[in-house]
């Protein structure tokens, strides 16, 4: 049954890693809220990467809180004689890593690279899908200790943890086509490299290669901007990349393993965000569209993922309607509704913005504070040995849609989150970067109330 959110009605819908719902009670709950509630604008919101459900729960508590501040306050007029209720979507997912699991956070001094790893793939035991994967997980932490000196263990490594994810959905916007074929020791080389560890905070002629060494706040040197530190000899070939665990003292094999383990991590629970948006909440639109009903989609992380697959698949068919769509710091890549990003290559889902199948705006959240999302797409970025561009920036062929916002996409428009008493103009079709800097902090600061503000101003859009 439904019941209130900071004075919301609200229920949830429930779904497993095969985009199934995991009760129907669900779905009877959502459609008896629907036709109960004098509902007027159903607001459907997606978390991201999660261990438990009771940290998504939390992270819609405070936003349902900042909703309501928000509402009853500046935005009393904007939305006056609207009833909104919310849906909290709960899906299996996990961390891409916590700040103290990204190699060089404050968590890899003074232990031992080798353990941590450990640490790491135990965490991931039941992370992937193939139905051999907590296996394979199992035997690639047996090889943690020789990662080192045996390029056998190495090979082995890769083998085990690429066999574990998904292996159909590969993508050239953020390499995981690459990462699916590349030869291991290639793989290995390329990913050690010690500007991955914090790519957001290095200035513009270090990120680009531009010879200067850079100091951490410790004073060691982490990054040499020159060519060697991407490459580790010609373009192109094997070798080991500079600082190979030289810098800090840890292994640059097993760091590198690390950040292989993140990235295919990434790209499991990007493909299953994909998967639950367009098999199981997309069809679930179709059955709970009703005449007068707005729907607005909101999704935190691989949430925006999923979001924007449901998005997609619901409205190509014509079987459901969504009006505005917000992706709060997400987790795919800057070219998901871009214009040729590549020649005769548009982004996986411009037509949203094309075909007149968004009826309202789509708002983007981001700032280069999201380190989780900067640091994936510059593994991107490394994988696919780019060894000139920005690691994970813009400028990048490889760059995530919460570090950048929406890139090479005419639509767009480059605005700033306002505080609460600043005015959006949205429109109807537009997409509207918001860069993020001042009021988001990091990956998962997206529950104020400023965050809010924009969302409540696209259903007021809508």
């Amino acid at each position: 049954m439904s019941e209130q959110l900071a004075g919301y009605p609200h229920t949830e819908v429930r779904f497993d890693k095969a985009a199934r719902l995991v009760d129907d009670g669900d779905r009877t709950a959502l459609q008896q809220m629907v036709r109960q509630s004098a509902v007027t604008d159903l607001l459907l919101l997606s978390h991201g990467w999660n261990n438990d459900m009771d940290d998504a729960r939390a992270m819609y508590r405070q936003m349902a809180g900042s909703l309501r501040a928000v509402q009853d306050g500046e935005d009393s007029a904007l939305l006056a004689g609207r009833t909104i209720a919310l849906v909290g979507v709960l899906w299996p997912s996990k961390k891409f890593a916590d700040v103290d699991l990204i190699p060089g956070g404050a968590a890899s001094f003074g232990s031992d690279p080798a353990e941590r790893l450990e640490r790491r793939i135990d965490d991931l035991s039941d992370a992937f899908d193939a139905q051999d994967g907590s296996a394979r997980l199992a035997e690639a932490r047996g090889l943690t200790s020789q990662l080192e000196d045996s390029p056998a263990a190495r090979r082995r490594f890769v083998e085990l943890v690429r066999g574990a994810v998904p292996g159909d959905v590969g993508e050239d916007e953020d390499a995981s086509g690459i990462f699916l074929e590349m030869d291991p020791e290639q793989l290995f080389a390329n990913l050690d490299d010690p500007s991955l560890d914090d790519p957001t905070w290095l200035p513009p002629a270090a990120a680009v290669g531009g010879g200067a060494a850079v100091l951490d706040a410790g004073g060691g040197a982490v990054f040499d901007g020159g060519a060697s530190a991407f490459d580790g000899g010609g373009a192109g070939e094997p070798g080991a990349a500079a600082g190979s665990g030289a810098g800090f003292g840890l292994g640059g094999m097993v760091r590198a393993a690390e950040r292989l383990l993140n990235y295919a991590t990434y790209y499991q629970m990007k493909a299953r965000a994909g998967l639950v948006g367009e098999r199981g909440l997309a069809p679930l639109l179709h059955e709970i569209a009703t005449p007068g009903v707005r729907i607005h989609l909101v999704g935190h992380s691989f949430g925006g993922r999923l979001v924007s697959s449901a998005a997609a698949a619901a409205t190509e068919s014509g079987a459901a309607h969504v009006d505005s769509l917000v992706l709060l710091q997400a987790a795919f890549s800057q070219f998901g509704f871009a214009q040729n990003w590549e020649p005769h290559t548009d982004g996986a889902f411009r037509g949203l913005l094309t075909d007149g199948r968004l009826a309202g705006p789509l708002v983007i959240t981001h700032t280069r504070n999201d380190k989780a999302v900067s640091i994936a797409y510059a593994i991107a970025s490394r994988i696919a040995n780019q060894a000139g561009a920005e690691l994970g920036g813009p400028t990048s062929r490889f760059g995530g849609m919460g570090a950048n916002g929406a890139q090479r996409t005419p639509e767009a428009e480059q605005q700033t989150l306002l505080p609460i008493s600043g005015r959006y103009a949205f429109a109807r079709g537009r997409a509207y970067n918001l860069r993020a800097d001042a009021f988001v902090a990091d990956h998962g600061d997206v529950t104020g109330r400023e965050v809010a503000h924009a969302i409540l101003s696209s259903v007021g859009g809508a």
